[in-house]
């Protein structure tokens, strides 16, 4: 009768301290998603996963906490506005990031961004970029999401054209030169922003090797269709333009 006692006393203890044991970090995360705001010991816990780590409802974080969760691979951190040089050093650590919530970047910070192991790497509330920006942007070698720039210099086009996936849906007008230059994109270019293009411009991105997406354009023409219709990989919304490809395509 003792011996049983004791087991079971043995036994409530083991799951009482079980239930003490550290949070997982999907539980931080819930917590932090609620509270919206994240302290040390949590960001310690986040930093121990290797898998994505959404923390988007943050709007500041300390450099304490960046260093601990840069340990995370994919970091989405959209809430926050400024990013301060140290940290852009610090979450050069991570390989897939997210800071869709920067409106401005400064040279030095970009360059620091770029010069760890980043690879894809999204600032889509940037509205413009330097060409030393986009000279950093160059050695991510992946992937860079840049959908509220508008416009680029012929340079800036040349220096991220060499990269895998390239996202420029903000961009609405563009020179023959800078396609030229942004169609040596390996796998995807995306210039959803385009509502139109000349001739010359359909020819020039008939050079695409990978997947071209044009699903903001509103019309095309018999020379453009069979300028685009070489494309292994096009993709476009209008139902015309589809229809113009396939023909131009059968005539081939």
């Amino acid at each position: 009768m003792g011996k049983s006692i004791t087991l079971i006393a043995v036994g409530c203890c083991l799951v009482l301290f079980a239930g003490c044991g550290e949070p997982t970090a999907d539980q931080v995360l819930a917590e932090i998603s609620e509270t919206k705001v994240m302290n040390d010991e949590q960001a310690a816990i986040i930093g121990r996963e290797k898998k994505l780590v959404p923390l988007n409802v943050l709007t500041t974080i300390s450099n304490a906490q960046a260093e601990s969760v840069s340990n995370s691979t994919w970091l989405e951190l959209d809430g926050l506005k400024t990013l301060t040089d140290a940290q852009a050093k610090i979450f050069s650590k991570s390989e897939k990031l997210h800071l869709n919530g920067l409106t401005s970047l400064t040279d030095e910070q970009a360059k620091s961004l770029c010069a760890g192991n980043v690879t894809h790497l999204h600032l889509n509330s940037l509205t413009e970029i330097t060409d030393s920006q986009a000279e950093s942007f160059s050695s991510l070698g992946i992937w860079l999401s840049l959908n509220s720039v508008k416009s680029l210099s012929d340079e800036q086009a040349k220096s991220i054209g060499v990269l895998n996936y390239l996202i420029l849906n903000g961009v609405e007008q563009i020179s023959d030169t800078q396609l030229k230059n942004l169609s040596t994109v390996r796998e995807s270019l995306e210039l959803n922003g385009l509502t139109e293009m000349t001739d010359a411009q359909a020819e020039i991105l008939s050079g695409v090797q990978g997947f071209l997406h044009l699903k903001g354009l509103t019309s095309i023409t018999e020379p453009q269709a069979e300028s685009l219709c070489r494309l292994w990989g096009l993709n476009v919304a209008s139902e015309e333009i589809k229809q113009a490809i396939v023909e131009a395509r059968n005539k081939k």
